[in-house]
């Protein structure tokens, strides 16, 4: 029988009250004080938090990928690291936990709670360090592309923004007369064109899941119909930034 060289481990970056622990053994909890709750295991964010000052600067996917501890109880770097897994979240449909999954893999946190979940804090770590978010998946994901990815992000931040009229003739064309898109704007429902789905799934690429190309457009007509549907002249604006 062949041996696999290579280990995968999860990270369950779900939240942590959705997260199972692993009851200790009867051995375990037969030498615990009477009064203990400790009952469980360590997991992989307990070791993690607990790591050692030499690894301050470590993340989590990092430790658990790259760090062993030895028999004499010293974190040190594996020969061959770990394959890592996680709850992956789709940044089309789940933007909000997309970015604080990559928070708390990518960036070093001492507590979870206060340091990345207490008030959605990881929503402004993930703007303020996304292109060093980005390079660090790079060591887990051969295929990552950091600027489609970065493209990819600003249009989902920007989907709710409205856009003054001296913005849109800085950043974008505008296609006057007959608009191919007009049906959109009355009827949501309605069926999208071959071409316009092809070509903006051809600029996400890879990174965006074919199934969220509708949810994207949907969303950015309706927020091109609240600009223009009062304006004297329609202006259609296509734009990925």
């Amino acid at each position: 029988m062949s041996k696999s060289s290579t280990i995968v481990v999860y990270i369950p970056t779900i939240w942590p009250v959705e997260r199972q622990r692993i009851k200790k053994t009867m051995k375990e909890l037969s030498e615990l004080e009477d009064d203990s709750t400790d009952i469980c295991k360590e997991n992989w964010f307990d070791k993690y938090e607990k790591r050692p000052e030499y690894l301050e600067d470590i993340s989590l996917a990092q430790f658990v990928s790259k760090y062993y501890k030895n028999n004499k109880g010293d974190y040190v770097l594996r020969e061959e690291p770990k394959v890592i897994r996680d709850r992956n979240y789709d940044m089309g449909s789940d933007y909000n936990e997309y970015r604080r999954e990559m928070v708390t893999l990518h960036l070093p946190f001492r507590h979870e709670e206060s340091e990345i979940i207490a008030e959605s804090r990881y929503l402004e770590l993930y703007e303020e360090n996304e292109a060093l978010i980005l390079e660090r998946r790079k060591e887990f994901e051969s295929d990552i592309d950091i600027e489609k990815t970065l493209q990819i992000c600003r249009e989902l931040c920007r989907e709710n923004v409205p856009l003054d009229g001296e913005e849109v003739n800085d950043v974008v064309g505008l296609i006057p007369a007959e608009n191919p898109f007009a049906e959109l704007y009355d009827n949501p429902n309605a069926d999208l064109n071959d071409d316009l789905r092809l070509s903006l799934f051809d600029r996400l690429g890879a990174i965006a899941k074919k199934k969220r190309i509708s949810y994207l457009i949907r969303n950015f007509m309706r927020l091109c119909a609240e600009q223009t549907r009062n304006s004297e002249k329609f202006c259609f604006t296509l734009y990925i930034i």
